[in-house]
């Protein structure tokens, strides 16, 4: 029980701190872009067309579209923690699907 309770709080602390970090550092934010479009890129043809799909844009477009949503969301706040911890457990959440679709 506790190993699992230490599991949420490091989480939090994660979110918590990668928040803080897209905010006030520009460097590290290029880098967290760069990462998730090479990430993007590695996905298989169908996978990313669905990704396209759901965001509102072209495949071509897809890495820089999605990671910028994303990213920029967790900066200001609109990526909250419940959808962060959604995602690193394999799940999206209805939030999630709105700021990937720019909403």
């Amino acid at each position: 029980m506790l190993a699992g309770c230490a599991t949420t709080a490091s989480r939090q602390e994660k979110y918590e701190t990668s928040k803080a970090i897209l905010q006030g550092s520009p460097k590290v934010k290029q880098r967290a872009m760069d990462n998730c479009m090479a990430k993007i890129k590695t996905h298989s043809l169908e996978k990313r067309q669905n990704m396209a799909d759901v965001a509102n844009t072209t495949v071509d477009k897809l890495p820089g579209v999605f990671c910028s949503r994303v990213i920029d969301g967790l900066a200001d706040g609109r990526v909250s923690y419940n959808d962060y911890n959604a995602v690193l457990n394999g799940s999206v959440t209805p939030n999630m699907i709105k700021v990937v679709q720019g909403r």
